[in-house]
C-alpha cells in the first residue's frame, strides 16, 4: 500500500503523489480496518494512535463541539416562544405593560401605550385583555428563559470538565434532551 500526501493531510488513497511512501502489508491492513493513524514526525512512517491518544482526540472533539450543539438547541427552544429580530419590540411592550400596571391598569390608553393600543385595535379587544396577555407572556418567559440558560450552562460546564469522551457526550446529550423537553 502507498500512503499519499494531499493538500489536507495524509491518506491511503489519493491520486496526487506530491509525497508518498510504501508501507508493509500488516500496516496497510490496520489502515484499511480503520485504526487511527498519523504520519510520524519524520514524515516517512505510519504511527498508530494508542487507546489513550484516541480517547484524548475523541474527548477534545466532543468538547470542541459541545458549546455549539447546546447553544443551537437552546436557540431552537427560544425560537418556539419568540420571533427573531423582535427583541426591541418585546422590550417596548414590556416597558408599556410596566407603565400600564403602574398607572393602575387603565381601560383606555389615550396614546400612552402604542403597542398595546395597536394590538387591541387590530384584534377588536379591550386594552386590559392585551395587557393581561403581555403580562402572562412575560411571566412565562421570565420562568422559561432562566431554565434554558441554566440547562445550557450546566451542560457546557459538565462537557468541558468531563474526563472522558463518553462522559462529555453524555453531558451534551442530557442537556439537549432537557432543552428539547422545554419545547411546546
Amino acid at each position: 500500500m502507498i500512503i499519499y500526501k494531499d493538500g489536507s493531510g495524509w491518506s491511503d488513497s489519493d491520486a496526487s503523489e506530491v509525497a508518498h511512501f510504501a508501507v508493509s502489508e500488516a500496516t496497510a491492513e490496520r489502515v484499511r480496518k480503520g485504526e487511527k493513524w498519523r504520519i510520524s514526525k519524520t514524515g516517512n512512517a505510519v504511527e498508530f494512535l494508542s487507546v489513550l491518544e484516541i480517547e484524548a482526540e475523541n474527548l477534545a472533539g466532543v468538547k470542541a463541539t459541545a458549546e455549539g450543539e447546546i447553544d443551537g438547541q437552546a436557540r431552537q427552544v427560544r425560537l418556539c416562544y419568540v420571533s427573531p429580530g423582535k427583541d426591541a419590540t418585546y422590550q417596548e411592550k414590556a416597558a408599556e405593560v410596566r407603565a400600564w400596571v403602574q398607572a393602575g391598569r387603565p381601560e383606555q390608553g389615550a396614546g400612552g401605550y402604542p403597542y398595546m393600543e395597536a394590538e387591541a385595535t387590530a384584534r377588536a379587544v379591550e386594552l386590559p385583555i392585551v395587557g393581561a396577555e403581555i403580562e402572562q407572556a412575560r411571566a412565562l418567559w421570565g420562568m422559561l428563559d432562566p431554565q434554558i440558560e441554566a440547562i445550557s450552562r450546566a451542560g457546557k460546564v459538565a462537557a468541558q470538565t468531563a474526563e472522558t469522551a463518553e462522559a462529555a457526550q453524555n453531558a451534551v446529550d442530557q442537556a439537549l434532551t432537557r432543552l428539547e423537553a422545554l419545547k411546546p
